[in-house]
């Protein structure tokens, strides 16, 4: 009887070890996906920019389609095509555009396509700041996650790659 009661609560404890293997074997497959946090910066050129759809809303405020590119190099080396609807208030000089970046070219030696979701405003110096966050990629850039700061040309910010 001893004997069999041996055997049987073997097998559980292999179950467990087996278990155990596989669930760190998974867990390390994860974490070497994805890399540690890293530093973006550049700069950035405008090449073409175009309102359209302009509406004058009153005495004091103006709404506008604005379609932009940009060559861009540092950390993101590509081009980039940005679709924002935007309002600027005519007496200040102040506004703000909200859209969706492009972005093909290369991070990090990885090529492919982001979407950004980017916000501008202008202040009433007509200093523009610009806060972006990455919304989804393609190709090699399908698992980079981050956010940006951007405006006089530069950007700046915090990239990973991760699943």
């Amino acid at each position: 009887m001893r004997r069999i009661a041996s055997a049987s609560t073997r097998l559980p404890r292999w179950l467990l070890a087996l278990s155990l293997v596989l669930a760190a074997s998974l867990l390390a497959t994860d974490q070497a996906a994805a890399s540690a946090p890293f530093e973006a910066s550049g700069t950035f050129v405008g090449t073409s920019s175009q309102q359209s759809n302009i509406r004058p809303v009153g005495c004091c405020v103006v709404f506008f389609d604005q379609t932009s590119t940009d060559t861009l190099s540092g950390t993101l080396d590509g081009s980039d095509v940005y679709r924002a609807s935007c309002q600027v208030r005519t007496q200040s000089g102040a506004g703000v555009c909200v859209g969706t970046d492009a972005f093909t070219g290369t991070v990090a030696g990885r090529t492919g396509t982001l979407q950004i979701h980017l916000v501008v405003v202008t202040d009433t110096t007509g200093a523009p700041h610009g806060n972006a966050s990455i919304v989804s990629g393609t190709g090699g850039l399908a698992n980079l996650h981050g956010h940006l700061t951007a405006g006089a040309g530069t950007y700046s910010g915090q990239f990973l790659f991760a699943p």
